[in-house]
């Protein structure tokens, strides 16, 4: 891979090596030697897991630039490679786009099939997934018992403090000084097309904040759900999410939308042994699995950071018990901001907005993705080849640019009629500043107005995790050094 790549040429390149030591340890010789005792030792770490659940024999489709097949690559981390059980290896074959963060602590459900709903659960997942050191197993692949189980480098002050700071994100503005000035009178046509053809979908639809039922439901953890903020409706013990309002993401089944299923069918459809965590269970698919997981880990972590009373609802994230939805469909995200985004769809198959909006036969069948020349008429990035740049063939499976269609035969995937030229450049002229404060006025009011959304509950625990997490990875070290040179 080339990230094992790269760590050989650190290792063998002595310029290159003096450079990251420099970096990381500074002057001091003891801490350079023990840096490249470690280095050595994630050298190695990385040549084990290419031999396994980083075999490029597991990921037939190229992700390319900004796109990961994540569910799949976490799953065969931590089914796999973490409790040595290599015949829980499939093919991760469904890259999807990375996406876009601003907004999503509002969401119900995130990722893009909508399977789980709370941050600490969500990212100590992705942590593990990006090879985070973890001890499940001993040498013979015997599940560990014990405090040694689950010790991990899993820095849960940090996860807690990004989760923070994710909060504060707003969605990008049109500048116009650089892409243009907008339309106003072809916006606001644009708006009342959204308002037609989108909204019923993409919302935002806002909801009251929940209140989970705590009942002993298969696949929790009680006594985690108890641990966090706890009141009682109905005679009976639920966590009240601390939210005044929440995005509810409304999922769109597969056989409706009709955007490439290849992610959404991997996910309902591949089964893990979990017998090693829950003997006599029977298989998994990757949400339920990681459900086994994380209600034994997350908990232990609390317990080895110290994290408990009111500290345990904040850092879980907002109140939320963590929940696992098994549905093959994909989320249909509010779109403050897309415009940014490129290129479209949940794998990155079409390249711009305007084709987006355009029928199946005149979207382009195959483009390249990494020129950073944004188009502001289309709404996309220029798709010429230039140098490093990935070449996306939506003939492959997993690639397919389908579905989300406007047009006016019956097909799968039709979401309405078609649209005309006109049609299309005003919804992506309204696009371009949808949710704007600085353009309400001039749309005529526009209900998408992001300044009337309420903003996140303030998070007491939020400025010490970040302090804790900077202390231990040397962050203020690490930056007076580079002040330094």
């Amino acid at each position: 891979t080339t990230l094992g790549a790269a760590v050989i040429e650190t290792l063998v390149n002595p310029y290159k090596w003096d450079r990251f030591a420099a970096r990381v340890a500074g002057t001091d010789d003891a801490k350079r030697s023990q840096l490249r005792s470690e280095f050595w030792a994630f050298a190695k770490h990385m040549k084990q897991f290419v031999s396994g659940a980083g075999n490029p024999k597991y990921y037939p489709v190229e992700e390319g630039r900004g796109r990961i097949d994540a569910v799949g690559r976490i799953a065969n981390v931590v089914f796999g490679y973490d409790i040595d059980e290599p015949a829980n290896y499939r093919p991760a074959d469904a890259p999807a786009s990375l996406p876009f963060l601003w907004d999503i602590w509002r969401f119900d459900w995130v990722q893009y099939t909508g399977f789980t709903n709370q941050a600490m659960a969500r990212n100590v997942g992705e942590t593990l997934g990006v090879l985070a050191p973890i001890k499940l197993v001993n040498d013979k692949g015997d599940v560990l018992k014990g405090p040694e189980f689950g010790e991990t480098l899993v820095d849960v002050d940090g996860l807690h403090c990004a989760e923070g700071l994710l909060r504060m994100l707003k969605p990008p503005q049109w500048p116009e000084d650089v892409l243009g000035k907008i339309d106003i009178q072809r916006a606001r046509s644009g708006k009342q097309l959204f308002a037609q053809h989108c909204r019923h979908c993409h919302g935002p639809h806002e909801s009251q904040p929940y209140a989970w039922p705590i009942d002993d439901q298969a696949g929790t953890n009680r006594q985690w759900d108890m641990a966090g903020d706890v009141s009682e409706q109905n005679g009976k013990p639920v966590r009240k999410d601390w939210r005044t309002e929440i995005w509810s993401v409304p999922w769109i089944k597969t056989d409706v939308i009709g955007t490439d299923p290849k992610l959404a069918d991997n996910y309902m459809d591949n089964r893990y042994d979990a017998t090693k965590l829950v003997p006599g269970s029977k298989p998994v698919n990757a949400g339920d699995g990681l459900q086994v997981l994380l209600n034994i880990l997350v908990p232990e972590l609390y317990q080895r950071w110290d994290i408990k009373g009111d500290a345990v609802a904040n850092y879980d994230g907002l109140n939320v018990p963590f929940r696992i939805a098994n549905e093959r469909a994909y989320k249909a995200r509010p779109l403050h901001g897309v415009w940014a985004t490129p290129p479209f769809l949940h794998n990155g198959s079409v390249p711009t907005l305007y084709d987006l909006l355009s029928p199946l036969e005149q979207r382009p069948a195959s483009f390249y993705v990494g020129n950073r020349e944004y188009d502001p008429t289309k709404l996309g990035y220029r798709t010429d080849y230039s140098p490093g740049s990935f070449h996306h063939d939506t003939h492959i499976p997993g690639n397919r640019n389908l579905g989300h269609l406007f047009t006016d035969y019956e097909t799968p995937g039709r979401i309405g009629p078609l649209l005309s030229e006109a049609q299309r450049y005003a919804l992506l002229e309204y696009l371009k500043v949808m949710g704007n404060p600085a353009f309400d006025q001039a749309l005529g009011g526009d209900p998408q107005n992001w300044a009337n959304y309420s903003a996140a509950p303030a998070d007491q625990w939020n400025e010490k995790s970040c302090n804790n997490t900077h202390l231990r990875h040397g962050v203020a070290e690490l930056t007076a050094q580079e002040t330094k040179q």
